[in-house]
């Protein structure tokens, strides 16, 4: 049997590199030809499944953290020849770099990577296209606070500048901002495709689970919808009717203020990481990640692989952490969902033994496949 062999990550437990190997280690048979291609939709693990793909040299960057002041130790993936960079905002700007208890969007701020880009961009004469996985993101800034390091100001209504966190964007009457000369190219890889504003946007369906209350996410959808206006009257930045709301509006910003491309993770997991590129038609199918949920179907990396192959005649195996039972409602009848959870007794002991949670769901996939 042709087996494809495709997760994402495991957010904030197992990389998807890691996760690939451990699914293949388990179906290394004669019975089984299996491909392992681990996936990325720019969210968490986008550089190092870039790494290994595209073959690139690691360089670490010293850059301010989204929180205090502190400063972190950034990693980037080159080619070698320094005419492209990959980026990750997840380890400038993500959750798996924030502390628990400072986890609270409304306070924090995209600067990191506008320290990042400038710094790049100042030093690398050879540059020319800029690569950006946006996803898993803690701030919900609307790209504004990497704009400031471009010279973007926020005033209030004396004239005085704001510093520039979402719980001030409600209070702007004015900003100023000079579109930046930038030779590179910017690509934005998106983990899902979602507007920038409404019930879907940025901060009404991701700004909780970054730790916003329900007044802090009404405050940041205000502050966005007034940024926005201000920007539309004075006909500054170039502002599309379409604004992507991933990374807490952070690709939007990047439309907005650098003039970046979108590119649909579909786009990126089909043609740069090569799913178009295989040499036989997969007769099973397994993929997955950490949280199954109607997210995933937000054009997520294992969304994207199940709408792709949902007509195909492969089955589909989801391996992940733990999945919302009434997403199983909405899926095609070729696909099924084995959260590795239900081994264990709860969520802690889950992700403490994940390897073992891992082999055991494979295990349950070998028997259905043996016995149907």
């Amino acid at each position: 049997m042709n087996i494809l062999i495709a997760p994402n990550a495991f957010k904030e437990c197992a990389g998807q590199i890691e996760i690939a190997s451990l699914i293949n280690s388990n179906f290394e048979t004669d019975a089984f030809r299996s491909t392992v291609i681990p996936l990325s939709d720019g969210g968490d693990g986008f550089l190092e499944v870039c790494k290994q793909r595209f073959h690139l040299t690691e360089q670490v960057y010293e850059i301010p953290a989204p929180f205090d002041g502190a400063k972190i130790a950034c990693k980037v993936g080159w080619k070698k020849d320094k005419s492209k960079i990959f980026i990750e905002s997840a380890d400038i700007l993500g959750l798996k770099i924030v502390p628990i208890n400072k986890r609270n969007p409304i306070l924090l701020d995209s600067k990191g990577l506008g320290v990042l880009l400038k710094t790049i961009m100042t030093q690398e004469s050879s540059l020319n296209n800029i690569v950006i996985g946006i996803g898993g993101t803690a701030t919900n800034d609307l790209g504004l606070g990497a704009a400031s390091i471009f010279g973007l100001k926020l005033l209030d209504d004396d004239g005085k500048y704001l510093p520039i966190i979402p719980r001030n964007y409600e209070l702007v009457k004015d900003l100023i901002w000079e579109q930046p000369r930038i030779v590179s190219k910017i690509e934005i890889i998106t983990d899902v495709e979602n507007p920038l504003l409404g019930e879907n946007g940025a901060a009404r369906s991701f700004a909780r689970q970054k730790g916003a209350s329900e007044k802090d996410i009404e405050i940041m959808e205000s502050g966005f919808e007034n940024i926005i206006k201000i920007l539309r009257k004075k006909k500054l930045g170039a502002i599309t009717n379409i604004l992507n709301g991933a990374g807490g509006g952070l690709a939007a910003g990047m439309q907005i203020f650098f003039n970046a491309i979108i590119k649909p993770a579909s786009d990126f997991i089909f043609e740069d990481l090569g799913i178009n590129n295989l040499s036989y038609n997969p007769d099973i199918i397994i993929t997955g990640e950490g949280a199954f949920d109607s997210q995933t179907l937000m054009k997520k990396a294992s969304g994207i692989l199940i709408e792709k192959f949902r007509n195909s005649g492969a089955r589909i195996f989801i391996i992940c952490g733990i999945s919302d039972p009434e997403i199983e409602n909405k899926l095609p009848a070729n696909v099924k969902i084995f959260p590795i959870i239900k081994y264990f007794k709860d969520e802690k002991e889950s992700k403490k033994n994940y390897k073992m949670g891992i082999k055991m769901a494979c295990n349950e996939i070998k028997r259905i496949i043996v016995h149907n």
